[in-house]
């Protein structure tokens, strides 16, 4: 994936090769994965993955099974169709529908 000319093809991609890895990836590779992801999303103006990718690290931080983290990437991979600065609200908007997914 590495030199798409596409952002959201770059970080989308590397998003489902690490879905494609959490089940049987150690925890240490899927903070790498989310960390590299992180990176570019910041790189790339994708504020809203950026922002999954922080709280998404810190679900890893605290433990949080995988099945959590498959809740941030989908939303990550979701987030990667908006590009540019987010304001505070819709970023609390991304993250509350992480919350809601955790929540079922």
């Amino acid at each position: 994936m590495m030199g798409c000319n596409n952002p959201v093809d770059e970080i989308r991609g590397r998003i489902d090769a690490l879905v494609e890895r959490l089940p049987r990836a150690a925890p240490v590779q899927i903070a790498e994965g989310i960390e590299a992801i992180r990176r570019l999303a910041r790189e790339s103006g994708f504020d809203a993955v950026e922002v999954l990718a922080r709280q998404c690290e810190s679900a890893i931080g605290a433990g949080r099974d995988r099945a959590a983290i498959r809740v941030y990437l989908d939303a990550m991979h979701d987030a990667a169709f908006v590009p540019g600065l987010l304001s505070a609200f819709a970023a609390e908007a991304w993250l509350a529908s992480v919350a809601t997914r955790l929540a079922n």
